[in-house]
């Protein structure tokens, strides 16, 4: 596997790097001191921007960084950060990125607002776009995104969900917007159709080996690590990989009580091999996602792809 460190992956498109953080600061900033005070916090939780990475290598790859790819960075940056803000309200979440929440910090409805706001910013940021079907992505995405979430929750505490069912919530939760981050990377880029769909696919594949990997660090992570609060899917009953494979292995009566008892919970995991299982399905996806760019004659971006797949299957140690 390759061992690319986090800052080589980044280095060929460091200078675009600077300039979306420069652009994505004026973004958030305003004259009002209170708004500005929530700006202010979101960016000082700086996360890895894994969706601005992949607008900008999927770009690189195929072509060239014009002024349209850079604003679909920004544009997709600001929507990822609304959900994450929208997500630790109904997840009831404490903490974000190393610092308290905007819904601990604020409360909710100031959350709420805040998570609007950023999306209206980037609806603004798209209405500018010179190709009228990239706007028609997002929205579509957008509303794959809700209805992955709204699936995901009408779920909780039902020991039912089969693998295939938790594959399209997590298609449409999840990989859905990695998968927009690397096709409109490339589109914007002047790529071919063909290559616009191996970028595709490579965003949907990447994208699901992330959500798996995720579903396993919610179990075995470390909080001060990965800077967010972690157990939140067990505690309320949300389905997921893991979850699911240790239900199949499991006695009805365990069924039952699959989301009761953190430290049984854990022992049976062990017990049933649940963790390898997931990760194997995850190595699945993350090999997909490398076929699927694998036709792709450019080096140097091409490469760091492959190794973002490898650093997200290497946050788990197993």
């Amino acid at each position: 596997m390759n061992s690319m460190r986090l800052s080589d992956i980044y280095a060929p498109i460091s200078a675009d790097l600077k300039v979306f953080e420069g652009r994505l600061k004026r973004e958030l900033t305003s004259p009002d001191r209170f708004i500005n005070s929530i700006f202010g916090h979101i960016l000082k939780g700086k996360g890895k921007r894994l969706r601005p990475v992949l607008v900008f290598l999927s770009a690189r790859a195929c072509g060239s960084v014009t002024q349209e790819v850079r604003d679909m960075a920004v544009a997709i940056e600001l929507i990822h950060t609304a959900t994450l803000i929208h997500d630790d309200v109904v997840d009831m979440a404490e903490m974000r990125r190393g610092r308290p929440a905007v819904n601990k910090k604020w409360k909710n409805d100031i959350a709420v607002l805040m998570g609007d706001y950023l999306y209206s910013k980037a609806t603004n940021i798209l209405a500018g776009m010179k190709d009228k079907e990239v706007p028609k992505m997002v929205s579509r995405t957008a509303g794959m995104m809700c209805e992955g979430e709204l699936a995901h929750m009408k779920r909780r505490f039902d020991p039912g969900m089969t693998e295939s069912e938790y594959m399209d919530v997590i298609s449409r939760k999840t990989s859905s917007l990695l998968r927009l981050a690397s096709s409109s990377g490339a589109r914007l880029s002047g790529a071919t159709p063909s290559r616009v769909k191996m970028l595709s696919d490579y965003g949907y594949n990447f994208g699901t080996a992330f959500q798996i990997v995720d579903d396993i660090l919610d179990i075995t992570g470390d909080e001060n690590m990965l800077g967010k609060t972690l157990g939140l899917d067990i505690k309320r009953g949300g389905p997921t990989l893991p979850l699911i494979l240790l239900k199949r292995s499991s006695s009805r009566r365990k069924n039952r009580d699959l989301f009761s008892g953190a430290g049984r919970l854990k022992r049976d995991i062990d017990k049933n091999d649940i963790i390898k299982r997931s990760m194997d399905m995850a190595l699945g996806f993350a090999d997909a996602a490398k076929d699927a760019i694998k036709n792709i004659d450019e080096d140097r971006h091409k490469a760091s792809l492959d190794g973002l797949v490898d650093y997200v299957i290497g946050r788990v140690r197993c």
